[in-house]
């Protein structure tokens, strides 16, 4: 099984920008993540590819950011089969949704440890 999301990913970002940055990449790429899915699984009611393509585009740079692993990658195989005309992106799309709550859990939880430890910092 791929990891929700990749630590050293989380590290580097605690070390470039501190735990406020983290918290608020986490907070960014939730609200993104949750209109890309919406809006590919709304393209795929519309069979609209090209739309699902980039939607799919953004949330793969989204969750790269945040070492999303398993959305990351997912995002990607609906973005090429988008890309290459595919016209049955149910499976992928669910996939998508479950590997997010999964990525958004576990960044969830990452966040709440930075904030407290900001809390208990004083700041």
């Amino acid at each position: 099984m791929r990891p929700d999301v990749d630590s050293r990913v989380i590290d580097r970002l605690r070390r470039l920008g501190g735990k406020e940055l983290l918290s608020e990449m986490i907070d960014l790429f939730t609200s993104h993540a949750e209109l890309a899915i919406r809006d590919a699984s709304s393209a795929w009611a519309q069979h609209n590819l090209d739309a699902i393509r980039r939607a799919a585009h953004s949330l793969k740079s989204s969750a790269g950011n945040l070492g999303a692993t398993e959305v990351r990658i997912l995002a990607d195989e609906i973005e090429q089969l988008a890309e290459h005309g595919a016209n049955d992106f149910q499976p992928l799309l669910s996939d998508l949704e479950k590997a997010y709550i999964r990525a958004k859990e576990r960044l969830a939880e990452v966040r709440d440890k930075e904030t407290q430890g900001l809390e208990n910092s004083g700041r």
